[in-house]
């Protein structure tokens, strides 16, 4: 993707601005990747996994596509949105793996409250109320 992207910038190949971004773009991917395969191994280590791990997961991969997608486009400028490119097709499909399998918006909340219930569970408890007690309150 890099190379075509190199190819049809709207700059001269050797830019300084568009291998700053492709560099950026690079290690973000890797970062991902990384995200994924080890949430993938925890997952496969332990199948009580929190949801919000998961789901934290899946949002940050798939904005990660779509701001990858995005930045392609205009490092390409008026060649972006080209179907012989093929940049537009992966801005369209970013945007749909944004979308199916839980909204990400959906996905923010799992991991809100998934972090709700973590600091809930490990915050200290106020004047010697026990939880049985909390329950009755």
């Amino acid at each position: 993707f890099a190379v075509l992207v190199v190819e049809h910038a709207a700059l001269p190949p050797a830019a300084d601005e568009h291998l700053f971004a492709l560099a950026t773009l690079r290690g973000r991917i890797v970062q991902g990747r990384l995200l994924l395969i080890a949430v993938a191994r925890h997952v496969d280590d332990n199948p009580d996994v929190p949801t919000g791990l998961i789901g934290m997961m899946k949002q940050s991969c798939t904005d990660l596509g779509w701001d990858v997608a995005a930045e392609c486009a205009r490092i390409l400028g008026p060649l972006g949105d080209l179907a012989d490119v093929g940049v537009e097709r992966c801005l369209r499909d970013a945007k749909v793996t944004q979308i199916y399998d839980g909204t990400n918006e959906v996905q923010r909340l799992l991991i809100g409250r998934e972090i709700n219930r973590t600091a809930t569970a490990k915050a200290p408890r106020s004047r010697g109320v026990t939880p049985k007690q909390e329950e009755s309150a």
